[in-house]
């Protein structure tokens, strides 16, 4: 499991082991999750799709796992998660260099700025945060 998703996943599971009433050494749950890349006009649009369980197992007194369900989520739930996942997103590519925090504000870090990648990548990743057409016909254009 890549670290992205495990920081999605650990969020997700305390939330619904606290919903629970468990501890971490107490149960467990589980997701499957799909990576998408791109949005419907094949524009760069990394995100999740994630399925996770209504519940948590935990193993039972005859060492079965027992399935603990958890009521549906509300609006206000989903709204704490999402801080949580943000702020541990960020601390996550901090340490591992993508980011860099000074004074306040996140910007990403530009480790090899005079290669020939980052050359080329970066009217690229200009383009696809501004919305815009990076090549071809139109450039600039927006999409």
């Amino acid at each position: 499991m890549t670290p992205v998703l495990q920081v999605v996943h650990r969020a997700i599971t305390r939330h619904l082991l606290g919903r629970a009433g468990l501890k971490v050494a107490e149960a467990d749950s589980g997701a499957v999750t799909l990576i998408q890349r791109f949005g419907s006009a094949a524009k760069l649009n990394i995100h999740l799709h994630c399925l996770v369980l209504d519940g948590v197992y935990r193993s039972g007194s005859d060492g079965e796992p027992d399935f603990v369900e958890v009521p549906a989520p509300t609006d206000e739930a989903l709204q704490a998660v999402l801080p949580k996942n943000i702020t541990r997103f960020l601390k996550l590519l901090t340490r591992r260099g993508a980011l860099v925090e000074e004074h306040g504000s996140t910007y990403m870090a530009d480790n090899d700025a005079d290669s020939d990648e980052a050359r080329t990548l970066r009217p690229l990743q200009a383009a696809a945060c501004t919305y815009r057409i990076a090549f071809g016909p139109a450039p600039a254009r927006r999409c």
